[in-house]
């Protein structure tokens, strides 16, 4: 770079925030852990990301093959500005063919299971229930004991 920018307000253009916000939602059934359930994310425009608990938190590799940019605008100091380059088609393609890859779970409802794990450990969810219904059962019977003198 060898000139300074110079910068100017373009009070056409609304703000923009930068807080970028998206929601992953687990497919909790019954005969699933909550980390072993597929995965979709919502991002604000209504784009599905799907993914799978083999996937665990990774971002997908569909990234590295989109485009950096969605749109690319030549912006001047009045007007929206002019459309340089619009990669929203080949981006919707692209999630579109990596979510058909992906494999949509049976419908068997929405609660993760907390049945006992295959590593014999239980889960931290299944010890509290455990842990709650030892002490309303130790209470029950302390308060029997106490009706019976």
């Amino acid at each position: 770079m060898l000139v300074d920018p110079v910068f100017r307000v373009n009070a056409d253009l609304p703000d923009v925030s930068n807080v970028h916000a998206a929601t992953r939602v687990i497919e909790c059934r019954s005969d699933l852990y909550a980390s072993e359930a597929p995965w979709h994310i919502v991002f604000p425009d209504g784009a599905i990301l799907r993914g799978t608990a083999s996937s665990g938190s990774s971002w997908p590799d569909l990234a590295a093959a989109q485009p950096a940019n969605q749109r690319v605008l030549m912006l001047s100091t009045s007007g929206e500005g002019r459309v340089l380059e619009d990669n929203s088609e080949e981006i919707a393609s692209g999630l579109s063919a990596y979510n058909a890859s992906v494999p949509v779970p049976e419908e068997r409802g929405g609660f993760c299971s907390l049945r006992a794990a295959s590593s014999g450990s239980a889960t931290p969810g299944a010890l509290g229930l455990a842990g709650l219904a030892s002490a309303s059962w130790l209470r029950r019977r302390r308060r029997n004991r106490a009706l019976e003198r």
